[in-house]
């Protein structure tokens, strides 16, 4: 008789940090404090002031981007967490509606490039680093989706265990 075990496999991947959004906040900081001194002598300033001090918290508060990957028995859950505080679930996939997860750009994943497709990218966009392309199926929205996401050996291994022909580690 063999014996069910549950499976939980957590991974967190962490998105480059892009230099744009640190320029983008100091030149929204600036501006929030030159339009703060604008405001003393013409008041409408401040309305500025306060969207430029808006904008640059909200630059600030999603700089710091990680994905959440927590396998579950046969669901893959992947959250985005901004700034390790606050945490949104992206997408929630059941094994059963996998078609395929195979190296980007690779042959299983051919027919699907340039279709247009809802897409998730949950990778780090670091250069050099190897990343798999899932579609699946999306019962609720009738629709096909792909999630891209860096899932490391063991993630995949088990994945391939309950779903060897749709998953792809090399191609």
């Amino acid at each position: 008789m063999e014996l069910l075990h549950d499976v939980h496999i957590e991974e967190i991947t962490a998105r480059k940090k892009q230099s744009m959004s640190s320029v983008l906040f100091v030149v929204a900081l600036v501006m929030a404090v030159v339009s703060g001194f604008f405001a003393f002598l013409f008041p409408p300033f401040f309305i500025t002031c306060i969207a430029f001090g808006i904008l640059a918290w909200y630059i600030k508060s999603h700089s710091v981007i990680e994905f959440e990957s927590d396998f579950t028995n046969d669901s893959l859950d992947v959250d985005v967490i901004y700034n390790q505080a606050k945490r949104k679930n992206l997408v929630s996939v059941d094994m059963e509606d996998v078609i395929v997860v195979a190296p980007s750009k690779t042959d299983p994943v051919k027919p699907y490039i340039g279709k247009s497709m809802k897409t998730w990218d949950c990778t780090s966009h670091e250069d050099g680093v190897k990343y798999y392309c899932m579609i699946f199926k999306n019962k609720k929205k009738d629709r096909e989706e792909k999630l891209l996401f860096e899932p490391s050996e063991e993630l995949l291994d088990m994945m391939r265990r309950k779903h060897p022909r749709e998953i792809h580690k090399e191609a």
